[in-house]
């Protein structure tokens, strides 16, 4: 295995993750924020913080997933090295 294929995999596998983590994180806490009018402010200010990080989280693991994607094109000759 060529070191362009192991950091192709690397990034995917960090890109997979992310957006793995940061989309179960977003839907779980909307769900929760949208499904629970009784919570009390402090537990609604805890779903709200945690739905604000979870996005950044998933658009890193996408940037990875875009990174990654460009860098397999570039190795098959059929995108550009910039």
């Amino acid at each position: 295995m060529s070191f362009e294929r192991h950091e192709i995999r690397q990034q995917v596998g960090i890109g997979t993750k992310h957006v793995l983590i940061g989309g179960i994180l977003f839907v779980i806490a909307f769900a929760a924020h949208g499904s629970q009018a009784s919570l009390g402010f402090e537990e609604q200010s805890l779903l709200s913080l945690v739905i604000m990080v979870s996005v950044p989280v998933w658009v890193i693991g996408a940037v990875c997933l875009g990174i990654a994607a460009d860098n397999w094109l570039v190795s098959k000759g059929q995108g550009k090295r910039h």
